[in-house]
């Protein structure tokens, strides 16, 4: 761990390639897919906004395990690194409650936006084949 402390971008893309349930694999300067979501709270938050800022997008479920398991890693990274411009988004294709029930039990708050793709339709266009 005393390597990524020196080095935050190593720890940023250590997360990503953690995190990510697949990779988009971008040639030149194409950009990543559209990303309008709402979070749990109806907040409705898009990939545009956070425009020139690292961002980790997330796609996960409340049913894997692997998933549920990198939201710690994922909420100590946001703490340490927001100030700095890194943004964590985790995406879940379950409906609103199901994933805010899930989120109150457990033992540590995740702080990040959470948020809701109940019908996959980001997640098809991020091209998400299967968790994690």
């Amino acid at each position: 761990m005393r390597r990524f402390g020196r080095h935050p971008f190593l720890l940023m893309a250590a997360l990503a390639a953690f995190g990510a349930g697949a990779w988009l694999w971008s040639e030149g300067n194409e950009s990543a897919p559209s990303l309008v979501l709402a979070d749990i709270r109806g907040v409705e938050h898009s990939l545009e906004q956070y425009r020139g800022k690292v961002v980790v997008v997330n796609f996960w479920a409340t049913w894997c395990p692997p998933c549920v398991e990198e939201l710690p890693s994922l909420e100590n990274a946001w703490q340490r690194y927001r100030q700095q411009g890194l943004v964590v988004l985790a995406v879940s294709g379950e409906e609103s409650d199901v994933v805010t029930s899930f989120l109150e039990r457990l033992p540590s708050d995740i702080t990040f936006p959470v948020l809701i793709d109940g019908d996959m339709k980001s997640g098809n266009r991020w091209q998400i084949r299967g968790l994690p």
